[in-house]
């Protein structure tokens, strides 16, 4: 059975391709600044391959481009799905983007924390 894409997972992979493309870098220079396959970085960017958080920071961190530039706005209608508790279960929809984290006291406290973190993060020019 093939995963469906996650419309989060396409959207950041739109980004990524956004950033690298106004930097005119190619997707084999990205790629080996990663340690990845030019193929790897031409399927995050079609929302293939879903990006694990510390590849998106080393994305960001190569593009020069904050790590919050990679999701969309708060509030974007055109990602959210609600998912059932069996979606929950067995991992068959797709991240719902618009989940609110900060509904929870530990989704709230994790907010928090990342925001904190990008915060002492410094791009370098």
């Amino acid at each position: 059975m093939t995963k469906p894409k996650s419309k989060i997972d396409e959207y950041i992979g739109w980004r990524i391709r956004e950033s690298r493309l106004s930097l005119h870098l190619s997707q084999e220079l990205l790629a080996k600044a990663l340690g990845v396959s030019f193929q790897q970085v031409q399927n995050y960017e079609k929302g293939t391959n879903g990006i694990s958080a510390v590849r998106l920071f080393d994305v960001c961190r190569i593009l020069n481009a904050p790590l919050e530039s990679m999701f969309p706005p708060t509030g974007s209608k055109s990602l959210s799905h609600s998912m059932t508790r069996s979606e929950l279960i067995n991992g068959t929809s797709a991240y719902d983007s618009n989940s609110d984290l900060r509904s929870s006291d530990e989704g709230n406290g994790w907010a928090n924390s990342q925001n904190e973190h990008s915060h002492g993060v410094r791009r370098q020019d």
